[in-house]
């Protein structure tokens, strides 16, 4: 499953990693004149240290994932992406505050580590919002529309939904998709289905089609499609080892209470 991942949600993973991580590094830089000088202690404090490091990047890189801000409908943007990244800083300064009461229980605290929590959240939180929201967005957008960061998609489905989709991930203002085609059993393959996107086949032939294409998603748009029908249609589609999505006009109305992902205003 993390294989099939677009490689934008690696690069802002590794983005946050260093970010956060540079964040601790100063603000425990800053208390750098209160470190005990006795060999026996310092040792200590470096253990300490090292446990709150990474208890601060851990909690803060779940927080991040449980507020879907490796999503892409979030990467694109700028104020909601920087309210999430301040929402998942706080809980982590919540979390880190019980864990740090805990640890005072337990004679851990050999320095000032409520001090450095305050400085790593305020600094990650400024650090985040210029080389994540600003930087890494801009960049990342720029590539997409260069045709540098693009993933191929096949589309199950020659119906409205599927031409509504395809016309969509076209005429995306972020121009990260390559539609290859469609994939339909009704239609004949060879047949243009919308513009010049044509059927590129049946669902048996779906492993063929997704290697002679180098697929990299798949995504599911049928209009009116039984349950049974849809699961036969995922299990073909997940044969392929390859990332599949589902889109629906059910998801529109339960978007806002499902984690799901935008493409711009379309959830899959």
């Amino acid at each position: 499953m993390l294989g099939r991942q677009p490689a934008s949600k690696y690069i802002f993973f590794i983005i946050d990693v260093i970010v956060l991580s540079f964040s601790f590094a100063l603000s425990l830089a800053h208390n750098y004149s209160v470190l005990p000088s006795k060999e026996s202690t310092l040792f200590k404090t470096i253990f300490s240290s090292f446990e709150l490091y990474i208890s601060l990047v851990t909690i803060s890189l779940l927080s991040f994932l449980c507020f879907d801000l490796y999503k892409r409908n979030y990467i694109i943007t700028i104020y909601r992406q920087t309210i999430l990244i301040l929402k998942s800083l706080l809980i982590t300064g919540i979390v880190a505050v019980v864990i740090l009461f805990l640890s005072y229980n337990f004679h851990l605290m050999v320095v000032p580590f409520r001090k450095i929590v305050l400085l790593y959240i305020i600094y990650s939180l400024v650090f985040s919002f210029v080389f994540r929201s600003l930087i890494a967005r801009s960049i990342f957008i720029f590539l997409a529309n260069k045709k540098v960061l693009q993933r191929k998609v096949l589309i199950v489905g020659c119906n409205r939904a599927g031409k509504y989709l395809g016309k969509y991930l076209e005429k995306s203002t972020v121009n990260d998709f390559v539609i290859v085609g469609y994939l339909d059993d009704i239609k004949p393959p060879g047949e243009i289905v919308y513009n010049e996107y044509r059927n590129l086949g049946t669902l048996k032939t779906i492993k063929n089609v997704v290697s002679e294409k180098k697929v990299d998603e798949i995504l599911i748009a049928i209009d009116n499609l039984s349950y049974d029908r849809l699961i036969v249609i995922l299990e073909k589609c997940l044969e392929t080892n390859k990332m599949v999505r589902i889109y629906s006009n059910v998801l529109l109305v339960i978007a806002e209470k499902l984690h799901v992902e935008l493409y711009g205003d379309i959830p899959v």
